[in-house]
């Protein structure tokens, strides 16, 4: 519990990007798959995925919302707002990204707990590096809920590229 592994205990205290490349990554990324929540950090990692990606390979941003609620007719036009911002938020970051490459961008919007549906994720498509925002908790918080960061680095059979938090690329 304590003990970390030395990638993990870097990125979570690195002030710089930091890249972990697994054996099996032999070339230059054709398929990685963003975090996004929207924060700085990850949008950052979107920016400098980029910079990874092969002329020709695909980059999908990827949202993972919480698992839904029942729905009721209370909280049907909240879905409905909360669906399209997310689009919205989608659509001008893609905007943007696409202005800076010839690769395809694509969006996925998934449910359920993020670091499952993100690896999960990551095995369908086969993606070869995963790229993130990190946020920083206390170690109480790590031992009690833990982190995006921590589960995909102990469960990720893909390179990762970690970005620290308020990241600007």
């Amino acid at each position: 519990v304590f003990r970390d592994e030395t990638a993990l205990s870097v990125m979570r205290n690195a002030a710089v990007p930091v890249l972990a490349v697994t054996p099996l990554l032999r070339r230059v990324p054709r398929r990685i798959a963003v975090a996004i929540d929207f924060s700085r950090a990850s949008i950052a990692a979107a920016r400098s995925a980029l910079t990874l990606l092969d002329d020709d390979g695909a980059l999908q941003l990827v949202y993972v919302e919480p698992p839904a609620e029942p729905r009721s007719e209370e909280t049907e036009g909240y879905n409905t707002i909360y669906a399209q911002g997310v689009a919205a938020a989608f659509g001008r970051l893609r905007q943007e990204l696409a202005a800076r490459t010839t690769a395809s961008i694509e969006t996925v919007v998934l449910n359920g707990a993020v670091v499952a549906e993100l690896l999960s994720f990551a095995r369908r498509a086969d993606v070869d590096l995963i790229a993130l925002g990190s946020q920083r908790h206390s170690t109480a918080r790590r031992a009690f809920v833990g982190g995006v960061t921590t589960g995909l680095a102990r469960a990720a059979t893909c390179s990762l590229l970690v970005l620290p938090p308020g990241r600007r690329a």
